[in-house]
């Protein structure tokens, strides 16, 4: 379990790693299918304006990817171990969920795409070097069902409203019960680590180079809930809003007795 013991609370971070909209040239010179069906592909897999789940007027750092996923996705492991790789879909796209091939991949575009993760990384590693005190990160996503790979659903068990993945390292029971509790009384259904897992931590608390304290939930919304179409539910996306204060909230009691 890490070090929850702070005298404060730990600054607030959001992370919004798959809703960039920027293409640089040498990332899409790889496509191998067309503008517009990677278009398609890129609207199916981005976590479609997950910003305005931020609560307003809330003091945090918003750490965002702008480059689209399929490009390069910060959330994925470079160290071998991605389990993804084998749907083709490690940190440098080759295929889309559906397995359809959509970059041809080389060395060099691999180390192009490696010089945008690195410095997306970078950015949260310098958050954690600042705030000794602590971090507690959101990691923002959200999903389609369709996109989900078929082995992490379970027959029977249905998809959720929400999902939050955690590490316990980086994630106290009592906080989970506190995201769950309150994501349920705000009317969605909740499941842990169900049909997604894990959260960001930053590369710099993990290998030991700052002795940061970390707490990362990661929030992943099913877009039925919060979008009809494409056109956001503002209703939703308020109670979103609220809720994620609401946790925040119940994190100075339930951990960091601050109250």
């Amino acid at each position: 379990m890490g070090n929850f013991k702070i005298s404060k609370m730990p600054h607030v971070v959001f992370h919004l790693p798959h809703d960039g909209d920027e293409f640089p040239a040498e990332l899409t010179s790889s496509l191998c299918v067309s503008r517009t069906e990677f278009l398609y592909y890129h609207e199916k897999m981005r976590d479609k304006g997950v910003r305005e789940f931020i609560p307003p007027d809330l003091p945090c750092d918003v750490v965002e990817f702008n480059v689209g996923r399929l490009l390069c996705d910060v959330e994925r492991l470079v160290d071998g171990s991605e389990v993804m790789d084998k749907y083709g879909m490690g940190f440098c796209y080759e295929r889309a969920y559906d397995g359809k091939k959509i970059k041809n991949l080389s060395n060099e575009l691999l180390q192009n795409t490696l010089k945008y993760y690195c410095v997306h990384h970078e950015r949260l590693n310098d958050i954690a070097r600042a705030h000794p005190e602590g971090i507690l990160i959101f990691d923002l996503h959200s999903f389609r069902q369709e996109i989900i790979v078929k082995e992490n659903i379970v027959s029977g068990r249905p998809i959720p409203d929400i999902c939050l993945g955690y590490d316990e390292k980086y994630c106290p029971a009592p906080f989970v019960e506190t995201a769950k509790r309150c994501f349920a009384l705000s009317g969605f259904s909740v499941y842990e680590n169900y049909p997604f897992s894990g959260s960001l931590v930053p590369g710099a608390v993990l290998n030991g180079q700052v002795t940061t304290p970390c707490l990362s939930l990661m929030v992943e919304v099913n877009r039925d809930v919060y979008l009809d179409g494409n056109k956001p539910v503002d209703g939703v996306i308020k109670q979103i809003q609220k809720t994620i204060r609401l946790i925040i909230d119940g994190l100075s009691t339930t951990i960091f007795n601050t109250k």
